[in-house]
């Protein structure tokens, strides 16, 4: 019979730690946010391995007192909360005092400080698997380092689950943006197996910090919002609507300086953009939200991600009219970008320039026959849209040269007449489709043709992003893209697809694809993610909705969906195509009962 007993501290420290470290992001996080805590004004975090063979965080920060170091590791000693009533109003970033014990039981640590106020020499302390190894006096610049090695060495179950270096680095990377972009007062250097991959400094100016986080252009298509009501204030940069993201990951939000992860608040965001956006796509945005401790509470998970607000309507409200406020004072409403016209200006062609002579060459690669017929594969499992009650999904093939064409409706949709049918077709999912079928037909064909640029462009990614691409810029070629690394965060683009020259913004495209690469478990081969990829490269090239045609260039975009199968619905499975027949027409109209 199984008897009841209190757990030993270490085995209890371990349990902890699968709550607080689940990585070494999430390493990396608790240090930073100590060194934050102990007012630093610059943080040096120096990796191995993606985290996994060393972590070292060096900050300027107060320190701690010698006398303190053992209590520092010891599970709950904190110094930033004393009673109960402070978790009604926190405002550091840690205080439930279980991180560094957590850490220490699971990694081998060592923990090297001086205080700012002391004459006293720095200590250090060595930690193994839980079990101090030695404590003395060292040398040490005022502040604190801690240095983890092996982390999850004593864990094995755990430490199986750990990803590649590049997956885990591209997870620390994500979380010292948010830092930085946090406290744009302190300086970040941060170092990935000797060579640079971020840096700020410390000037407190926030929109040179996103020049230096994400690229130059970025920062110069944003602008500040501010608005105070009461005890809540919300600040920050909003972009224009033209730089937008398959994904909400640059949905910056932070509340109280905390970096949080809040469904409500991203919503909130979204929204404020509603209809300057394409459904499912997202803006950039980095947003503060500034309010008493009394009215959130940030004690909701170990990770401390997660908020709850005392007034979450008043905090939405708050933050969609902070950013719509801008939103319809900004340039971008009145007319389009220069970026936007000519996009606009190249789609106007008859034909949508998506044609491609056939005696273009396409280059060599490697036998993929089994992609192809892996694709099909999944091609032909597109979920069907289910039908809305008074029209049909247009599952069957539509002659669609013989419609006869009546106008556009809302610059996004034909309007057409067949037999005892009219036909509504979304221009951008039927343009989307024509685009993926052009380029699988090419890809099936030996490779999608690349045409070299006379003048090579380049482009910045921020941090987390360069990692990633460096991993896939190999497999990027057979599409017709030739990218290199060109040092630091800047890629160059040597090639482009024949097929969309002039049509996709390269920097926006590889922004996409790295996000859907981290949604889907970061690091994955072509063959897995050819479709995706495919389809989300066409959607870039293809005609956007509230945009105007003339009626040839709707015969056009008609004649070309009769030239390739399953055109009643883009890539991504929605609806390109639904019908109303005569019969359901009159029943609105009562004509038949």
């Amino acid at each position: 019979m199984s008897v009841i007993k209190v757990l030993p501290d270490q085995l209890i420290n371990k349990i902890a730690a699968g709550e607080v470290v689940e990585r070494p992001a999430a390493v990396v996080k608790e240090l930073v946010e100590n060194a934050l805590d102990a007012q630093a004004t610059r943080i040096e975090v120096d990796l191995e391995d993606g985290g996994k063979k060393s972590i070292r965080v060096h900050d300027n920060g107060v320190g701690i007192h010698p006398d303190e170091l053992r209590l520092a590791i010891s599970r709950h000693a904190t110094s930033k909360i004393a009673e109960v009533d402070d978790l009604d109003n926190i405002g550091s970033f840690g205080f439930r005092g279980e991180a560094l014990a957590s850490i220490a039981s699971v990694s081998k640590l060592s923990l090297k400080s001086k205080r700012r106020d002391l004459a006293a020499s720095a200590r250090q302390i060595i930690v193994e698997g839980g079990n101090i190894i030695d404590e003395s006096e060292t040398s040490h610049p005022e502040g604190t380092t801690v240095q983890i090695k092996y982390l999850f060495y004593n864990t094995p179950a755990r430490l199986k689950f750990l990803k590649t270096s590049e997956t885990e680095i591209s997870h620390v990377l994500d979380y010292l943006t948010n830092a930085a972009l946090a406290n744009p007062h302190v300086a970040f250097r941060v170092n990935h197996n000797g060579n640079k991959v971020l840096f700020t400094e410390g000037r407190n100016n926030l929109t040179e910090l996103v020049a230096l986080l994400f690229d130059k252009d970025l920062a110069s298509n944003c602008f500040t919002v501010s608005k105070v009501q009461g005890d809540l204030m919300v600040s920050g940069l909003v972009a224009n609507p033209e730089v937008n993201r398959s994904q909400s990951r640059d949905i910056h939000l932070f509340v109280n300086g905390r970096p949080v992860k809040d469904k409500m608040l991203i919503h909130a965001a979204v929204e404020a953009y509603r209809d300057l956006l394409m459904r499912g796509r997202y803006p950039f945005v980095v947003l503060f939200i500034n309010l008493p401790g009394t009215m959130v509470d940030v004690n909701v998970h170990p990770a401390k991600t997660e908020v709850r607000f005392l007034n979450s309507q008043i905090i939405h409200r708050l933050v969609i009219e902070t950013i719509r406020e801008k939103l319809i004072t900004s340039p971008w409403i009145q007319k389009p970008a220069p970026a936007q016209m000519q996009a606009e200006t190249d789609c106007r062609e008859p034909k949508f320039n998506l044609s491609l002579s056939q005696n273009s060459s396409p280059p060599a690669i490697i036998n993929n026959n089994d992609v192809i017929s892996h694709l099909k594969a999944q091609i032909d499992e597109t979920a069907v849209v289910p039908p809305v009650k008074g029209y049909q999904t247009s599952g069957r093939k539509i002659p669609y040269r013989d419609l006869k064409i009546i106008g556009q409706f809302l610059a996004t949709y034909i309007v057409c007449e067949g037999v005892d049918k009219m036909v509504l077709i979304d221009q951008h999912a039927a343009h989307e489709r024509i685009g993926f079928e052009k380029l699988l037909l090419k890809y099936e064909q030996g490779g999608i043709p690349a045409q070299e640029l006379l003048v090579p462009h380049n482009f910045d990614l921020k941090p987390s992003e360069t990692e990633i691409l460096k991993q896939l810029v190999g497999d990027l070629k057979p599409l017709g893209y030739d990218i290199e690394h060109f040092g630091g965060h800047t890629f160059v683009v040597r090639s482009e697809p024949v097929l969309l020259m002039g049509k996709v913004n390269v920097r926006d495209l590889m922004v996409d694809l790295i996000g859907d690469a981290i949604e889907k478990g970061c690091l994955t081969s072509i063959f897995d993610h050819l479709h995706h990829v495919l389809a989300t490269m066409a959607c870039h090239a293809a005609i956007r909705a509230n945009h105007r045609l003339d009626i040839s260039e709707m015969q056009a975009l008609l004649n070309e969906l009769d030239e390739y199968q399953l055109t009643s619905f883009c890539p991504h499975g929605r609806p390109a195509a639904v019908e109303v027949d005569k019969y359901e027409m009159e029943r609105w109209f009562k004509r038949i009962v």
